[in-house]
């Protein structure tokens, strides 16, 4: 989702959302529910039994239905990887026109009024602790 721009963003996360709640709706309209019911014999007693109710479908059925979903969320992420449409809707197509913020970059407090003496004394105290050794910084794409 990061190669695309942010304005399909809701849409992603609204399918996101969707995979769960498709899957989940058609299980409860399985009906298997199970539900006691009350059974009064002849003699006048009455128990509750569990009611042991038919499927609407089978598992076979809802397993084909998830394998279909699948399918097409396959079909989707193909026709958005090949597709020439949706590759004039990426924000770009190399690595290195993202940004290059490092992971220490993010951590850092850029803002106008922050004071330098805490980063550098906190840089001190990190080299004391490792001793001489500097640490390796790791490049993370966001």
């Amino acid at each position: 989702m990061g190669i695309f721009r942010q304005v399909y963003l809701n849409s992603y996360l609204i399918g996101e959302g969707m995979s769960g709640f498709v899957p989940s709706i058609a299980a409860l309209a399985q009906g298997v529910s199970g539900n006691p019911v009350c059974v009064t014999l002849e003699n006048g007693t009455s128990f509750i039994q569990g009611a042991a109710d038919q499927a609407r479908f089978s598992t076979s059925e809802f397993f084909i239905f998830l394998l279909s979903m699948m399918i097409l969320s396959l079909l989707a992420f193909l026709f958005l990887q090949h597709l020439p449409t949706a590759r004039s809707e990426r924000i770009s197509s190399s690595m290195s026109s993202r940004s290059s913020a490092t992971f220490s970059d993010a951590l850092q407090d850029t803002s106008p009024d922050a004071p330098d003496a805490d980063t550098i004394s906190q840089e001190d105290s990190m080299s004391q602790q490792l001793g001489n050794k500097q640490p390796v910084q790791y490049n993370i794409y966001l």
